[in-house]
């Protein structure tokens, strides 16, 4: 298993404008093959702050997720919609038990 965990930060003034692109973007991804989950979600203490959490089945899954056409697209409107400092992790081989 893959787990991909952090966040990135949005413009104010962009927020509006970055929700349909984040939507479009977590549905593509959860439709991907390997796909275990896929969320964004706002910090409730900050606003601007969106945290991201995924995992995918394994690396051949997120091998395929890194070269979507979709996260490339993504990618390319973070300067229009005022996203910056991303700060993601991975982990790899995570034992997964209920708590």
């Amino acid at each position: 298993m893959i787990l991909i965990i952090g966040q990135f930060r949005i413009d104010p003034a962009k927020m509006a404008d970055a929700q349909p692109v984040m939507q479009a973007m977590i549905n593509a991804s959860r439709a991907e093959a390997g796909c275990i989950f896929y969320h964004y979600s706002v910090d409730m203490v900050d606003p601007f702050v969106i945290h991201v959490r995924e995992a995918w089945q394994d690396d051949a899954s997120f091998a395929l997720h890194v070269a979507s056409d979709h996260l490339r697209h993504w990618r390319e409107q973070w300067p229009r919609l005022g996203i910056y400092g991303r700060d993601l992790q991975r982990y790899d081989g995570a034992i997964v038990r209920d708590c």
